[in-house]
């Protein structure tokens, strides 16, 4: 439908509206005239996710009706919780000089909680209409404040056993899930819509043997599978619609699915990684350089043994549009990443989020009492149209306190020993030849770090050749040659996609090594040479003992 005119909700005296009746649900919440399903599908999830008490801390200490028609919505955007004040003059449809339906989001029962937390997020990003379009993890961070993980099931590394893994971990931890559609090949589905991504079970049949299947919930509760495994289906027997709580005349908007059958219907699916409300949170602001890499880094420490959830966050493209980040340009994320350097000086990464144009990249890991470690951002050329620093927060949730300290300034070297780690950490085929290694650490966004060492007795003459039409380089060019003498390793090229991170651009490469006693003189040390070598990343530096 067209944009309805906003208009005060003006309602006659015999409608009693309410913020919450109860405990929130996920029927509750119905989509308007907006197109933000994937912003609502994934507040209806979170409300039936725990008891909805995730619902309610958005709205903090408001459980009734403002007398002043004020709401406060916590939100966590850009990695930091934000308080959004609205009023409650919400968009409606109708006529008779009483505006009784509301145009965008619905909440039954005569509730206002969704409303109003929509209505946050539409500030918070400067309008409604720029809430058109999005992915489920985008808004669960948002809600939630936690990191996401996106699981696309049309990359060409995509394998159903490794997913199958995953959700099942995911199933065993308690963590939110969803699984959204594009184009459905079944009738019974809804296109671009995100549903709920309740279970997983793995079943024995005495026909069929072991069996996956899926437990979905469809948040509007209007359609559900009617395909194989749903309510109906002949495949049922008294004893698994017992086992998994299936009756036969099925219960509202949830629906079983045969594992292939859900890869088939579905596009992807999102894990969001939430912890128990009695988690350890420590968020602290940095700024990645417009032009160059990070020079810093952030220390933790831990007075015992603690699991933990790191987060680089930057503002979401939407969000940049907004109030809180006015003065920064429009755009999408950088592509950024960290790695999470060790006790040992930075030789290996105790943990590291590949480098991607994402709004937020993550990982997981333990740490150890007694230990210092350091977590280096990493990210070439932030905003380089504006030269800009870019806004960011470095994010630790965990089991125990963390302390994160603020950023501290690094030496060169150590930046670059950072870059290293992170190129090996993520390259598990590296290539060796007399005491060389050349490490390709790659990214799932498409982004690449070329590292070499040369541990070797003689000079190592190192040509490099990144081919692809979809990427660009920080050293100008896709060919490389430098020369490394022994006990040095060098940042041979970074390379980072030109195409949104939802594409993941093909590429290859061509190496050739030759090592000799010294490097003939009147030789090139570098080609493309590197400019102000004193400051920059691709500078050769000494590897640690």
């Amino acid at each position: 439908g067209g944009t309805p005119t906003c208009v005060p909700c003006k309602a006659p005296p015999r409608v009693s509206w309410q913020l919450f009746r109860g405990s929130p649900r996920a029927d509750d919440v119905l989509q308007g005239e907006l197109g933000d399903c994937w912003f609502l599908s994934s507040l209806a999830a979170l409300a039936e996710f725990r008891g909805g008490r995730y619902v309610r801390d958005l709205l903090p200490g408001q459980e009734s009706m403002s007398p002043v028609g004020a709401y406060l919505v916590r939100l966590c955007l850009g990695g930091r919780w934000h308080g959004v004040l609205v009023d409650d003059r919400l968009p409606c449809l109708g006529g008779l000089g009483y505006y009784t339906q509301l145009a965008y989001c619905v909440t039954h029962r005569l509730q206002l909680w969704a409303s109003i937390i929509e209505k946050g997020y539409a500030k918070a990003c400067g309008s409604y209409g720029a809430l058109r379009g999005g992915e489920a993890g985008e808004a669960l961070t948002a809600l939630t404040g936690w990191p996401c993980t996106l699981i696309r099931f049309d990359r060409n590394d995509f394998d159903p056993d490794i997913l199958w893994a995953t959700l099942c971990s995911a199933r065993d931890a308690e963590f939110l899930m969803t699984c959204s559609t594009r184009k459905v090949k079944a009738s019974s589905l809804m296109p671009d819509h995100v549903y709920s991504l309740m279970s997983v079970f793995e079943v024995d049949d005495v026909v069929r043997g072991s069996v996956r299947l899926v437990k979905i919930r469809n948040p509007n509760g209007l359609t559900k599978w009617q395909g194989a495994w749903s309510d109906a289906s002949p495949l049922w027997t008294p004893g698994l619609r017992a086992e998994l709580g299936c009756p036969e005349r099925g219960r509202q908007g949830v629906f079983f699915m045969a594992f292939g059958d859900f890869l088939q219907e579905f596009a992807h699916c999102t894990i969001c990684r939430i912890r128990s409300g009695d988690w350890d949170e420590a968020r602290e602001p940095v700024e990645l350089p417009g032009v160059g890499v990070p020079s810093f880094g952030l220390p933790l420490e831990v007075s015992e043994t603690a699991e933990c959830s790191l987060s680089l966050a930057q503002p979401e493209e939407r969000v940049r549009l907004g109030p809180l980040y006015q003065g920064l340009p429009p755009g999408p994320p950088a592509c950024a990443g960290f790695v999470l350097l060790g006790p040992d000086g930075g030789a290996e990464a105790v943990a590291s989020a590949h480098i991607r144009a994402r709004a937020s990249v993550s990982a997981e890991c333990w740490l150890q009492p007694g230990e210092l470690y350091m977590l280096v951002p990493l990210c070439l050329d932030a905003q380089p149209e504006t030269t800009t620093p870019l806004p960011a927060t470095c994010v630790c949730v965990s089991s125990r306190p963390v302390t994160l300290g603020e950023p501290r300034m690094l030496e060169l070297d150590t930046v670059k020993a950072a870059w290293a780690a992170y190129a090996k950490a993520n390259e598990p085929k590296c290539v060796e030849f007399h005491g060389a290694v050349l490490y390709m650490g790659k990214a799932d966004g498409g982004s690449i770090v070329a590292f070499v060492e040369n541990r070797g007795i003689g000079s190592l003459q190192m040509d490099l050749t990144l081919i692809s039409d979809s990427l660009h380089f920080s050293r100008g060019h896709q060919t490389t040659r430098d020369w490394l003498e022994p006990g040095y390793g060098q940042i041979l090229q970074v390379a980072q996609p030109n195409t949104p991170d939802r594409f993941c651009p093909g590429w290859r490469s061509e190496h050739c090594f030759s090592m000799v006693e010294r490097r003939p003189a009147g030789s090139s040390l570098h080609t493309p040479p590197i400019a102000h070598e004193d400051t920059n990343l691709h500078t050769p530096f000494r590897l640690p003992d």
